[in-house]
């Protein structure tokens, strides 16, 4: 069976290829020269029912930025909730959580526009480096959830290699 997409959905996916960024992998999008930063890296996530479609930059400081973006329902089942995290890296400080959160139906097939924006502040001593994008959760219209797991913890190890008993 076909699946008819968007004209929104279209340009979200089209959009970051014309411009020369993938969309389905560790997708890194700066609007700088490669030896400037920062730059958005958008985690692999290949069970995701949702994708993240990075197509703007926009700093307002050395310390803050605001991303615009495309999350695409790649599923079959419409969604009502997608949370998406975000990670600003600095070269100094230790990094920051952020993100979005979106509540409104995404249908299969279709992008919803989000932006989100964060920041320390304006010391230019210690600009942001990179922002890591990836999809935590999401809830479909039938009340089933997709949550990207964390890993298992590794089992501790002695100095022998064999497992601490």
């Amino acid at each position: 069976m076909p699946t008819c997409l968007s004209l929104s959905s279209l340009v979200c996916l089209l959009l970051p290829l014309l411009l020369g960024h993938a969309t389905d992998r560790n997708a890194v999008f700066s609007p700088y020269p490669e030896s400037t930063v920062p730059v958005v890296v958008v985690e692999t996530q290949s069970s995701s029912p949702v994708l993240i479609s990075p197509f703007r930059y926009r700093p307002s400081g050395p310390q803050s930025a605001v991303v615009e973006f495309c999350l695409v329902n790649r599923s079959t089942k419409p969604t009502v909730y997608v949370a998406v995290s975000a990670k600003l890296v600095y070269h100094l400080a230790l990094p920051q959580q952020t993100g979005v959160r979106t509540t409104s139906a995404l249908p299969p097939g279709w992008c919803a526009l989000q932006s989100f924006g964060g920041g320390r502040g304006s010391n230019p001593a210690d600009p942001l480096k990179e922002i890591r994008m990836s999809v935590k959760e999401v809830v479909f219209a039938d009340g089933s959830r997709w949550a990207d797991s964390p890993k298992p913890p590794e089992e501790p190890k002695s100095e022998s290699g064999r497992g601490i008993l």
